[in-house]
């Protein structure tokens, strides 16, 4: 047991600090973009997180059926986050 706590303190000493280089990346390019559209490429990349740890969570426990079903709710989530995105394309389209 020492020895999985080690590695896991070790681990996460390691990517601490990558992942606060991440989120000041994200920082940065908010202040730079609309914020919108930043706000809806983090929720994305939140369901999309979400969605695969469940869905790999729900087959290692042999649950390949709800795995599936909350895969297909993440792809409807994220098209459903996707709408604003895309009407705004066709008013720059002009259709």
């Amino acid at each position: 047991v020492t020895i999985v706590t080690a590695v896991c303190i070790i681990f996460l000493a390691y990517i601490i600090p990558r992942s606060m280089e991440a989120v000041n990346f994200i920082k940065t390019a908010a202040g730079a973009a609309n914020s919108e559209y930043v706000s809806i490429l983090v929720r994305a990349l939140g369901i999309t997180y979400l969605t695969s740890i469940s869905g790999e969570i729900c087959r290692s426990s042999g649950e390949t059926t709800v795995a599936g079903y909350i895969e297909c709710a993440g792809r409807v989530e994220l098209l459903l986050l996707s709408v604003p995105l895309f009407s705004e394309l066709l008013e720059l389209a002009h259709f």
